[in-house]
């Protein structure tokens, strides 16, 4: 009862949007063209009016706009949803969905994104069966993280990115009106690895191992998109100074950069797997994933953050936190979000985090942290849990 009074809610409020988008949108500037045009004598406060007018019509245009880039986010999740359930049974991705019960084919009402399963109450339209919320929960939670991304990496100029300035003119305006591509093609990119490690995490949440196709679908996207837009490459493999970002070009040291961060990758990954005795290539696949798209740099510290939260929560909640009880993607999909959202932070804010200017002895006691904080949690792991050798 409270579910359906929820969703009965979530569609009423629904409505009064719609209704609010048409008043604002469409017949209060006609009403307003009307009087200004027809009415010989304007009350003088009719220009308050007027700029109200425009600046609620100015905050609804960024809510739509951010709205539109949570249902991008939602809409993929959609598709990985269908690619992590797929893939793994060896099913094609293509064609029509269907309901795991009375086999229906859903129409395109039902497969809209959030709509369509509270639409349908959380059930099969036909047969009435239920429907696990975790679609839900997927789809809201990508789109969310997209709209995070979105916000901290574009709208806000680039405020997290290591080694550029952050652009002077920020806002949806912006966005809308004087896009700054070179902050687009990163944005895309980090989205297409978080949508990947997301995909990593799914995957593993049904228990099936993770398909080898799909990473390398991510190698080959990685490798691609950076040989097309250089720039993407934020940090090379080791920056002359602070005040170099990105290639303008294709170089030899772009290999390097890419080379590096794969190595780098694995070598964690392999750290992680090994020394806390947990599955094999989940750890491995998104980490190399992370060096190629983001660099040696980035696959360090994003192993160290996973290292660190997992072990704070393990003291704090001996193990039974949530963190702790995702799969190794998840816990690297998080560790990815922190790091993008403090990438800036990481790279200025300290000289023993690993970055472009850390020299062979601090990447070596980085290695050698991540040793240890991996040995000490497999320790934690297998006081209380068999090991994970499912992958």
């Amino acid at each position: 009862m409270k579910r359906s009074a929820g969703i009965w809610a979530f569609k009423y409020a629904l409505w009064l949007l719609f209704l609010l988008l048409f008043l604002l949108l469409i017949v209060l500037p006609l009403v307003t063209s009307v009087l200004v045009t027809y009415l010989p004598n304007v009350p003088a406060g009719f220009s308050k009016y007027l700029r109200t007018i425009e600046s609620l019509q100015g905050h609804l245009l960024q809510f739509l706009t951010a709205a539109w880039f949570f249902y991008v986010g939602s809409c993929i999740a959609s598709f990985l949803n269908v690619v992590a359930w797929r893939v793994p049974r060896g099913r094609n991705i293509l064609g029509s969905s269907h309901c795991p019960h009375c086999n229906t084919k859903l129409t395109f009402r039902d497969n809209i994104p959030i709509v369509g399963w509270l639409k349908n109450n959380g059930q099969c339209r036909i047969c009435k069966a239920p429907i696990t919320s975790r679609y839900l929960l997927v789809e809201v939670l990508l789109g969310a993280i997209f709209l995070s991304i979105v916000l901290l990496s574009l709208v806000s100029g680039g405020i997290n990115l290591p080694l550029r300035s952050p652009d002077a003119g920020r806002g949806f305006e912006r966005v809308l009106f004087d896009p700054q591509w070179d902050l687009i093609q990163l944005v895309i990119h980090h989205l297409t690895l978080l949508s990947l490690l997301f995909t990593f995490a799914l995957v593993r949440y049904e228990g099936k191992r993770i398909p080898a196709s799909i990473f390398l679908f991510g190698v080959l996207f990685g490798l691609i998109y950076t040989f097309a837009f250089p720039a993407v490459q934020l940090v090379h493999w080791r920056n002359p100074s602070s005040d170099v970002a990105g290639y303008a070009t294709f170089e030899i040291n772009q290999v390097v950069t890419l080379l590096l961060g794969t190595f780098a990758g694995a070598a964690c990954g392999w750290i992680l797997d090994v020394f806390e005795q947990r599955s094999i290539h989940s750890s491995i696949y998104s980490l190399v994933l992370c060096g190629l798209f983001l660099g040696w740099q980035s696959a360090i510290s994003i192993c160290l953050i996973v290292l660190f939260l997992e072990c704070i929560f393990a003291i704090m909640s001996d193990r039974d936190f949530g963190y702790c009880q995702l799969s190794r993607p998840g816990q690297i999909l998080v560790g990815t979000i922190v790091h993008l959202f403090f990438w800036r932070l990481f790279t200025f804010g300290t000289g023993y985090w690993p970055n472009h200017d850390s020299s062979v002895f601090q990447i070596v006691v980085a290695f050698g942290l991540m040793v240890g904080l991996a040995y000490v949690n497999g320790r934690l792991w297998h006081t209380n849990h068999a090991p994970d050798v499912s992958n």
